[in-house]
Protein backbone atom coordinates (compact mmCIF):
# COMPACT_ATOMS: atom_id res chain seq x y z
CA UNK A 1 0.00 0.00 0.00
CA UNK A 2 2.97 2.49 0.87
CA UNK A 3 4.44 1.60 -2.56
CA UNK A 4 1.22 2.42 -4.14
CA UNK A 5 0.33 5.82 -2.31
CA UNK A 6 3.83 6.83 -2.35
CA UNK A 7 4.29 8.29 -6.03
CA UNK A 8 0.85 9.99 -5.54
CA UNK A 9 2.12 12.21 -2.78
CA UNK A 10 4.97 12.76 -4.61
CA UNK A 11 3.56 13.67 -7.45
CA UNK A 12 1.18 16.30 -5.18
CA UNK A 13 4.03 17.64 -3.62
CA UNK A 14 5.73 18.47 -7.43
CA UNK A 15 2.65 20.24 -8.33
CA UNK A 16 2.14 22.31 -5.39
CA UNK A 17 5.81 23.29 -5.71
CA UNK A 18 5.60 24.04 -9.37
CA UNK A 19 2.55 26.55 -8.58
CA UNK A 20 4.49 28.30 -5.86
CA UNK A 21 7.07 28.64 -7.91
CA UNK A 22 4.78 30.33 -10.84
CA UNK A 23 2.55 32.32 -8.30
CA UNK A 24 6.09 33.78 -6.56
CA UNK A 25 7.97 34.43 -10.34
CA UNK A 26 4.55 36.25 -11.11
CA UNK A 27 4.80 38.25 -7.97
CA UNK A 28 8.18 39.27 -9.23
CA UNK A 29 7.37 39.86 -12.65
CA UNK A 30 4.59 42.11 -10.97
CA UNK A 31 7.65 44.24 -9.07
CA UNK A 32 9.89 44.26 -12.01
CA UNK A 33 6.53 45.81 -13.75
CA UNK A 34 5.65 48.51 -11.09
CA UNK A 35 9.16 49.88 -11.44
CA UNK A 36 8.89 51.87 -14.43
CA UNK A 37 6.01 53.45 -13.15
CA UNK A 38 7.07 54.57 -9.97
CA UNK A 39 10.89 55.90 -11.60
CA UNK A 40 8.91 58.02 -13.90
CA UNK A 41 7.27 59.73 -10.54
CA UNK A 42 10.29 59.73 -8.80
CA UNK A 43 12.33 61.76 -11.49
CA UNK A 44 10.19 64.45 -11.09
CA UNK A 45 11.36 65.02 -7.80
CA UNK A 46 14.36 64.49 -7.70
CA UNK A 47 17.80 63.82 -10.24
CA UNK A 48 18.03 60.69 -11.98
CA UNK A 49 21.46 60.07 -10.96
CA UNK A 50 20.69 60.41 -6.85
CA UNK A 51 17.59 58.02 -7.50
CA UNK A 52 20.40 55.75 -9.01
CA UNK A 53 22.73 56.23 -5.95
CA UNK A 54 19.96 56.04 -3.35
CA UNK A 55 18.47 52.89 -5.07
CA UNK A 56 21.74 51.10 -5.16
CA UNK A 57 23.95 52.43 -2.13
CA UNK A 58 21.06 51.37 0.33
CA UNK A 59 20.66 47.79 -1.63
CA UNK A 60 24.60 47.52 -1.39
CA UNK A 61 24.50 48.02 2.35
CA UNK A 62 22.04 45.92 3.13
CA UNK A 63 23.99 43.24 1.09
CA UNK A 64 27.50 44.11 3.09
CA UNK A 65 25.62 43.32 6.20
CA UNK A 66 24.02 39.92 4.64
CA UNK A 67 27.44 38.67 3.56
CA UNK A 68 29.06 39.51 6.86
CA UNK A 69 27.03 37.59 8.50
CA UNK A 70 27.53 34.39 6.25
CA UNK A 71 31.14 34.99 6.32
CA UNK A 72 31.73 35.74 2.52
CA UNK A 73 34.98 36.71 1.40
CA UNK A 74 35.89 37.55 -1.80
CA UNK A 75 38.91 37.59 -3.96
CA UNK A 76 40.42 39.21 -6.92
CA UNK A 77 38.89 36.86 -9.37
CA UNK A 78 35.06 37.58 -8.18
CA UNK A 79 35.93 41.43 -7.99
CA UNK A 80 37.17 41.14 -11.06
CA UNK A 81 34.35 39.49 -13.00
CA UNK A 82 31.70 40.99 -11.04
CA UNK A 83 33.31 44.26 -11.58
CA UNK A 84 32.93 43.45 -15.24
CA UNK A 85 29.47 42.63 -15.10
CA UNK A 86 28.30 45.48 -13.53
CA UNK A 87 29.67 47.95 -15.83
CA UNK A 88 26.88 46.33 -18.39
CA UNK A 89 24.24 45.83 -15.64
CA UNK A 90 24.93 50.01 -14.56
CA UNK A 91 24.79 51.12 -18.05
CA UNK A 92 21.11 49.16 -18.39
CA UNK A 93 20.01 50.86 -15.52
CA UNK A 94 21.49 54.19 -16.05
CA UNK A 95 20.23 54.50 -20.33
CA UNK A 96 16.59 53.00 -18.92
CA UNK A 97 16.39 55.94 -15.86
CA UNK A 98 17.72 58.58 -18.79
CA UNK A 99 15.30 57.37 -20.92
CA UNK A 100 12.43 57.41 -19.09
CA UNK A 101 13.10 61.28 -18.57
CA UNK A 102 11.43 61.77 -22.38
CA UNK A 103 9.28 58.22 -23.12
CA UNK A 104 6.55 57.06 -21.06
CA UNK A 105 6.45 53.88 -18.70
CA UNK A 106 4.59 51.93 -20.99
CA UNK A 107 6.87 52.03 -24.11
CA UNK A 108 9.89 51.78 -21.84
CA UNK A 109 9.01 48.04 -21.13
CA UNK A 110 7.87 47.62 -23.76
CA UNK A 111 11.24 48.51 -25.38
CA UNK A 112 13.28 46.91 -22.40
CA UNK A 113 11.36 43.68 -23.17
CA UNK A 114 13.34 43.50 -26.40
CA UNK A 115 16.51 42.14 -23.89
CA UNK A 116 14.86 38.85 -24.55
CA UNK A 117 14.72 38.71 -28.39
CA UNK A 118 18.51 40.05 -28.63
CA UNK A 119 20.10 37.72 -26.24
CA UNK A 120 20.49 34.98 -28.83
CA UNK A 121 22.35 37.22 -31.02
CA UNK A 122 24.59 38.39 -28.68
CA UNK A 123 25.17 34.83 -28.35
CA UNK A 124 26.41 34.28 -31.48
CA UNK A 125 29.44 37.04 -30.66
CA UNK A 126 30.20 36.15 -27.04
CA UNK A 127 29.50 32.33 -27.33
CA UNK A 128 29.86 31.57 -30.80
CA UNK A 129 26.33 30.11 -30.47
CA UNK A 130 24.02 28.96 -33.45
CA UNK A 131 20.56 31.28 -33.57
CA UNK A 132 17.36 29.48 -34.32
CA UNK A 133 15.71 30.38 -36.55
CA UNK A 134 12.79 31.19 -34.25
CA UNK A 135 15.14 33.58 -32.59
CA UNK A 136 16.38 35.73 -35.90
CA UNK A 137 12.21 35.75 -36.27
CA UNK A 138 11.31 37.11 -33.15
CA UNK A 139 14.16 39.66 -33.31
CA UNK A 140 13.06 40.94 -36.49
CA UNK A 141 9.08 40.75 -34.62
CA UNK A 142 10.57 42.89 -32.18
CA UNK A 143 12.38 45.71 -34.38
CA UNK A 144 9.39 46.02 -36.47
CA UNK A 145 7.09 46.03 -33.16
CA UNK A 146 9.23 48.82 -31.68
CA UNK A 147 8.92 50.80 -34.76
CA UNK A 148 5.30 50.87 -34.98
CA UNK A 149 5.62 51.71 -30.73
CA UNK A 150 7.62 54.26 -30.95
CA UNK A 151 6.18 56.35 -34.54
CA UNK A 152 2.50 56.33 -34.37
CA UNK A 153 1.00 58.27 -36.78
CA UNK A 154 3.96 59.46 -37.87
CA UNK A 155 5.62 60.88 -34.84
CA UNK A 156 9.12 60.57 -34.43
CA UNK A 157 11.43 58.87 -32.28
CA UNK A 158 12.41 60.58 -28.82
CA UNK A 159 15.63 60.15 -26.97
CA UNK A 160 14.38 58.44 -24.21
CA UNK A 161 12.94 55.62 -27.17
CA UNK A 162 16.79 55.19 -28.09
CA UNK A 163 18.41 55.54 -24.45
CA UNK A 164 15.65 52.31 -23.57
CA UNK A 165 16.84 50.57 -26.61
CA UNK A 166 21.04 51.06 -25.63
CA UNK A 167 19.02 49.48 -22.19
CA UNK A 168 17.73 46.61 -23.93
CA UNK A 169 21.09 45.97 -25.99
CA UNK A 170 23.14 46.36 -22.92
CA UNK A 171 21.69 43.95 -20.44
CA UNK A 172 21.48 41.47 -23.30
CA UNK A 173 25.16 41.35 -22.92
CA UNK A 174 24.69 41.23 -19.42
CA UNK A 175 22.64 38.15 -19.61
CA UNK A 176 24.60 36.12 -21.83
CA UNK A 177 27.83 37.14 -19.55
CA UNK A 178 26.06 36.27 -16.28
CA UNK A 179 25.98 32.55 -16.64
CA UNK A 180 29.19 32.43 -17.80
CA UNK A 181 30.77 34.37 -14.42
CA UNK A 182 28.43 32.22 -12.24
CA UNK A 183 29.62 29.18 -13.13
CA UNK A 184 32.98 29.85 -12.14
CA UNK A 185 31.84 31.94 -8.92
CA UNK A 186 29.89 32.46 -6.03
CA UNK A 187 26.71 33.76 -6.95
CA UNK A 188 26.26 35.55 -3.45
CA UNK A 189 29.59 37.28 -4.06
CA UNK A 190 29.10 37.91 -7.74
CA UNK A 191 26.09 40.04 -6.32
CA UNK A 192 27.62 41.85 -4.03
CA UNK A 193 30.22 43.02 -6.36
CA UNK A 194 27.82 44.21 -8.85
CA UNK A 195 25.56 46.18 -6.47
CA UNK A 196 28.93 47.73 -5.16
CA UNK A 197 29.98 48.13 -8.62
CA UNK A 198 26.32 49.97 -9.53
CA UNK A 199 26.92 52.33 -6.49
CA UNK A 200 30.41 53.39 -7.16
CA UNK A 201 29.30 54.27 -10.93
CA UNK A 202 26.27 55.95 -9.45
CA UNK A 203 28.40 58.06 -6.99
CA UNK A 204 30.66 58.49 -10.56
CA UNK A 205 27.71 59.72 -12.51
CA UNK A 206 26.64 62.46 -9.84
CA UNK A 207 30.31 64.14 -9.68
CA UNK A 208 30.36 63.97 -13.24
CA UNK A 209 27.17 65.28 -13.59
CA UNK A 210 27.80 68.31 -11.01
CA UNK A 211 31.01 69.10 -11.65
CA UNK A 212 30.97 69.07 -15.58
CA UNK A 213 27.74 69.03 -17.11
CA UNK A 214 24.93 70.76 -14.43
CA UNK A 215 23.78 74.44 -15.24
CA UNK A 216 21.14 74.34 -12.35
CA UNK A 217 21.10 72.85 -8.49
CA UNK A 218 20.68 69.23 -8.64
CA UNK A 219 17.41 68.02 -6.95
CA UNK A 220 18.97 65.45 -4.46
CA UNK A 221 16.79 65.85 -1.12
CA UNK A 222 14.28 63.30 -1.26
CA UNK A 223 10.48 63.77 0.38
CA UNK A 224 9.21 61.73 2.95
CA UNK A 225 7.38 59.65 0.15
CA UNK A 226 10.11 59.46 -1.83
CA UNK A 227 12.44 57.88 0.43
CA UNK A 228 9.44 55.00 1.19
CA UNK A 229 9.67 54.26 -2.50
CA UNK A 230 13.45 54.36 -3.37
CA UNK A 231 13.37 52.00 -0.40
CA UNK A 232 10.99 49.73 -2.44
CA UNK A 233 12.70 50.20 -5.13
CA UNK A 234 16.08 49.43 -3.21
CA UNK A 235 14.71 46.37 -1.17
CA UNK A 236 11.75 45.08 -2.89
CA UNK A 237 12.59 45.30 -6.96
CA UNK A 238 16.34 44.66 -6.75
CA UNK A 239 17.40 42.59 -3.39
CA UNK A 240 14.38 40.48 -2.83
CA UNK A 241 13.92 39.61 -6.22
CA UNK A 242 16.73 38.72 -7.08
CA UNK A 243 16.83 36.38 -4.04
CA UNK A 244 13.80 35.25 -4.99
CA UNK A 245 14.51 34.44 -8.87
CA UNK A 246 17.56 32.63 -7.80
CA UNK A 247 15.72 30.24 -5.08
CA UNK A 248 12.60 29.39 -6.92
CA UNK A 249 13.16 29.52 -10.59
CA UNK A 250 14.38 26.29 -9.96
CA UNK A 251 11.14 24.76 -9.22
CA UNK A 252 9.49 25.01 -12.66
CA UNK A 253 10.57 25.09 -16.02
CA UNK A 254 12.52 27.47 -18.44
CA UNK A 255 9.63 27.44 -20.61
CA UNK A 256 7.14 28.60 -18.07
CA UNK A 257 9.37 30.83 -16.37
CA UNK A 258 9.93 32.87 -19.86
CA UNK A 259 6.10 33.02 -20.01
CA UNK A 260 5.62 34.12 -16.87
CA UNK A 261 8.53 36.94 -17.60
CA UNK A 262 6.85 38.16 -20.34
CA UNK A 263 4.34 39.65 -18.49
CA UNK A 264 6.05 42.77 -16.75
CA UNK A 265 5.75 45.14 -20.20
CA UNK A 266 2.39 43.99 -19.87
CA UNK A 267 1.91 44.69 -16.07
CA UNK A 268 3.89 47.58 -16.23
CA UNK A 269 1.78 49.20 -19.22
CA UNK A 270 -1.36 47.95 -16.72
CA UNK A 271 -0.29 50.22 -13.83
CA UNK A 272 0.85 53.17 -15.37
CA UNK A 273 -2.51 53.67 -17.55
CA UNK A 274 -4.57 53.46 -14.44
CA UNK A 275 -1.81 55.58 -11.60
CA UNK A 276 -0.44 58.08 -14.26
CA UNK A 277 -3.25 58.18 -16.99
CA UNK A 278 -0.11 56.39 -19.92
CA UNK A 279 -2.52 55.41 -22.67
CA UNK A 280 -1.56 53.58 -25.33
CA UNK A 281 -3.03 54.73 -29.21
CA UNK A 282 -4.08 51.93 -31.38
CA UNK A 283 -1.06 51.72 -33.38
CA UNK A 284 1.35 51.57 -30.35
CA UNK A 285 -0.66 48.85 -28.86
CA UNK A 286 -0.25 46.49 -32.21
CA UNK A 287 3.38 47.36 -31.84
CA UNK A 288 3.40 46.23 -28.23
CA UNK A 289 1.80 43.40 -28.66
CA UNK A 290 3.89 42.68 -31.91
CA UNK A 291 7.16 43.55 -29.30
CA UNK A 292 5.76 40.43 -27.17
CA UNK A 293 5.08 38.07 -29.72
CA UNK A 294 8.46 38.67 -30.93
CA UNK A 295 9.60 38.12 -27.32
CA UNK A 296 7.93 34.86 -26.84
CA UNK A 297 9.03 33.55 -30.06
CA UNK A 298 12.19 34.60 -29.73
CA UNK A 299 12.53 32.58 -26.22
CA UNK A 300 10.37 29.91 -26.31
CA UNK A 301 11.09 27.80 -29.31
CA UNK A 302 14.33 27.21 -27.83
CA UNK A 303 13.70 26.75 -24.13
CA UNK A 304 11.52 23.65 -25.64
CA UNK A 305 14.07 22.01 -26.94
CA UNK A 306 15.90 22.21 -23.90
CA UNK A 307 15.83 19.66 -20.95
CA UNK A 308 12.85 21.61 -18.03
CA UNK A 309 15.07 22.54 -14.93
CA UNK A 310 13.88 20.23 -12.12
Amino acid sequence: MNSESSPSLEENHSRAGHRRAAWILFGITMLWGSTFSVIKVLLGEIDYSFLLLYRFGLGTAVLWVICRARGVRLNKEEWRAGGALAVFLFGGYLTQTLGLQWTTPSKSAFITAMTVAFVPVISIFIEKAHPHRSSIIGVMLSILGMLLLVRPQGQGVNPGDLLTLACAVLWSIYIVQLPIMARRFSRLSLLFVQMAGMTLGCLGTVIVEGVFLQSEPMHWLPSATAIGWIVYLALGCTLLTTGLQTFYQRGTTSTRAALIYALEPVAASSLAFFWLGDRLTPPQMIGAAVVLGGVLVAELDPLARRAPVA
